[in-house]
């Protein structure tokens, strides 16, 4: 039977098995149809997910663009399974929880300023 290595097309991070003899040679991908380099994938030391040797994980690497749209695609994916009421729910407790997250954050600026206020006073009387 013919040896066969693992190779991450780049541009989607689709898995392959190829045959290798086919390393090293350019290929195209059988989901994004895409060309690139058949070089052996590479394992995560974080997730154990395959990845192309010349580029980050792309579900642990926070600052990939690929990786975030990963990450809302599949949690999008799972909110469309819901039922609808549990969706209904989930949707109004973010909007309450997004609504209170700017409160807070406004409230907090409101007291960074107070204390800068007392602080500016505090040194007056100590002149």
């Amino acid at each position: 039977m013919a040896e066969k290595i693992i190779v991450v097309c780049p541009k989607c991070n689709k898995n392959m098995e190829i045959l290798l003899e086919l390393e090293n040679t350019r290929i195209e991908c059988a989901q994004c149809r895409d060309t690139f380099m058949a070089y052996r994938a590479v394992k995560c030391d974080q997730c154990g997910s395959f990845r192309h040797p010349r580029h980050d994980c792309w579900k642990c690497s926070p600052e990939n663009d690929f990786a975030q749209k990963y990450r809302e695609q599949k949690m999008q994916e799972i909110f469309q399974k819901l039922p609808a009421d549990i969706q209904a729910v989930l949707k109004f407790e973010s909007e309450k929880n997004a609504k209170m997250l700017e409160c807070l954050i406004a409230r907090i600026d409101e007291l960074e300023s107070s204390v800068a206020e007392l602080e500016e006073q505090i040194e007056d009387l100590k002149k």
